[in-house]
């Protein structure tokens, strides 16, 4: 499913992991992190962070809720 407030896909959560494997060998855990309201964001940020073994993130996260909005900007 293309849009909408879908949860992610069995793709997008080994997507996820990868990318906290990614941001963990970069070394970047000194990050603020932003995102929409969606589901789907949310729930990559939380398997990212579990696979880059940092609890300090979950702290950083912000939501916004107009981030997803494309009529936010207009």
């Amino acid at each position: 499913i293309i849009g909408g407030n879908s949860n992610l896909t069995s793709e997008g959560i080994e997507y996820a992991k990868k990318l906290g494997l990614f941001l963990k060998n970069e070394n970047l855990s000194n990050i603020n992190l932003w995102t929409s309201t969606k589901i789907r964001t949310n729930q990559t940020l939380n398997h990212a962070i579990d696979n880059m073994d940092s609890y300090n993130l979950r702290n950083k996260h912000k939501i916004f809720k107009n981030l997803g909005d494309p009529n936010h900007f207009l």
